[in-house]
């Protein structure tokens, strides 16, 4: 803070001087640093806009918001194992129990119980460690991403859920944050070995 009151009142001192004439020329153009954004600059900070708003809202709430806005067929906890199965399946192309487990660095004894009740309620399928989802898990899914997008079209400024280029936009981010998500988790747990 110091620094910076100090810079200001040494800038209120300063001499003021006429451009030369190569930097007037330059001085009517705003440069690239005031370009339209590139797609792929777009989506980068769309993923740090979602990011930040799920910091700031915090993903528990949100999660209770999104699994209200879905219809209330499901649990908070089926809905947080349905979205890591498909998060794995889309990822990896296979969701297991273990590798999940690993993922929040659990022993898979502890989300058992949660897969278990997916089961149960007809929204998975689980052979051995394996856990697949439905086609009445499928849909539940479709519902709970449909209510995802509706809360970050409330949250998100320059996003318009209507515009299909809008849409496009969001899910290339949110592939992103989620492809990323499970690479990272995976490159840590190789580190801990």
């Amino acid at each position: 803070m110091p620094v910076a009151l100090l810079g200001l009142i040494v800038a209120c001192f300063l001499k003021e001087v006429p451009l030369r004439g190569s930097a007037r020329a330059a001085a009517t153009d705003v440069g690239d640093g005031f370009s339209a954004p590139t797609p792929a600059d777009r989506v980068a900070q769309l993923e740090r806009e979602v990011s930040d708003i799920m910091r700031q809202a915090g993903a528990r709430v949100v999660l209770d918001h999104v699994v209200a806005g879905a219809g209330g067929a499901l649990s908070t906890a089926q809905a947080w194992a349905i979205g890591q199965t498909h998060l794995h399946t889309s990822t990896k192309g296979r969701a297991e129990l273990t590798a999940i487990a690993r993922t929040h660095r659990l022993p898979h004894e502890v989300l058992q119980p949660v897969f278990t009740d997916l089961c149960q309620s007809g929204y998975a399928e689980q052979a051995d460690d394996l856990v697949t989802l439905t086609p009445s898990g499928q849909q539940q899914l479709d519902r709970v991403q449909d209510a995802w997008l509706q809360w970050l079209d409330a949250h998100l400024d320059d996003i318009t859920m209507t515009d299909p280029d809008d849409r496009a936009l969001i899910h290339h981010a949110l592939t992103n944050i989620a492809g990323r998500l499970v690479d990272e988790t995976a490159a840590h747990q190789s580190a801990d070995r």
